[in-house]
């Protein structure tokens, strides 16, 4: 609540630069969402955020540009984009149950490839509503892609 009332309060006198915190930290999904979608409409307007987080979905939504400081300097400029092309990779973590234990993989996005890495999952893949693997990170892959 009351990181929903210094948000509404920063934006009272229509400011033209907003500093935020970790504006989305500790604040529920539905209201996270309510506050990435005030901040949008503020830069379509024509303001200016500067946007303290460790956030990187909220990085990747609501930012331009981002600025890495490390020990105080920063230390890289640059686009999402830019920056997901020269540091970002292409795989997903995929949790699966093996025997009872749940085991943990990191493979290329594809379900495709995912069967080919693991094929524990297309012997045992559970019904369409209660799959026995999931995808906990990243890629394109998604329990309907299945074969």
């Amino acid at each position: 609540m009351k990181v929903r009332l210094n948000f509404v309060r920063a934006l009272l006198n229509k400011p033209r630069v907003l500093f935020l915190d970790e504006v989305t930290n500790g604040v529920d999904p539905k209201n996270a969402r309510i506050i990435k979608d005030m901040i949008a409409e503020f830069r379509a307007k024509g303001g200016t955020v500067f946007l303290t987080t460790h956030l990187m979905n909220d990085v990747e939504e609501l930012c331009d540009r981002i600025a890495f400081c490390v020990n105080s300097r920063l230390v890289e400029i640059s686009t999402p984009r830019d920056l997901k092309l020269q540091y970002g990779k292409r795989e997903v973590k995929v949790e699966y149950r093996k025997n009872g234990a749940i085991c943990k993989r990191r493979v290329s996005p594809g379900w495709d490839r995912v069967q080919r890495c693991i094929p524990e999952i297309t012997a045992n893949r559970g019904d369409r509503d209660h799959p026995h693997w999931r995808i906990v990170h990243g890629g394109d892959l998604h329990p309907r892609d299945r074969g």
